[in-house]
């Protein structure tokens, strides 16, 4: 299932990237813009899709700019990651030994929160210049490795 939303992913990064206009900006972003990048996030709960290359691909496919395809996907994904958040720390109060030592778990949140910072940056920043397609080869490469694992019985 993982090899096969691999392989749909890439086919969906390189078909935005075939029709890619890239002709308004973010602000000029409607309603049927996000739904259709909603709807583009919720796809993402397939195994293998990105979440974030398919609603930067759904933005591409809305003729938004890279850039802002991109900013936006990473915006969208702020509530889904607070809501896991939420989960995880009502789901860890049951956990006793990670509030036992709360310096550990302030340094592993903010060591956490930069380093997303510094990923959204660099992911902007990189594809401001690139097209989604760099990824496409890693992802069906990826595919490919999982498959071979699945037949060898290593997976």
């Amino acid at each position: 299932m993982i090899a096969a939303g691999l392989v749909v992913g890439s086919i969906v990064f390189a078909a935005a990237e075939a029709i890619a206009r890239q002709r308004r900006v973010m602000t000029d972003v409607g309603v049927v813009d996000a739904i259709v990048i909603g709807v583009a996030q919720a796809i993402a709960l397939i195994p293998g899709i990105s979440r974030s290359g398919i609603t930067i691909s759904a933005g591409l496919a809305r003729e938004l700019r890279r850039e802002d395809a991109t900013r936006f996907a990473f915006l969208l994904a702020t509530p889904v990651i607070v809501g896991a958040g939420a989960k995880t720390l009502l789901d860890a109060r049951k956990a006793a030994e990670l509030f036992a030592q709360p310096n550990v778990l302030a340094v592993g949140f903010v060591l956490s929160f930069l380093s997303g910072i510094a990923a959204v940056a660099f992911m902007v920043r990189f594809l401001r210049g690139h097209s989604l397609n760099w990824f496409v080869a890693y992802r069906l490469v990826l595919a490919a490795l999982i498959v071979v694992g699945v037949v060898a019985g290593v997976l």
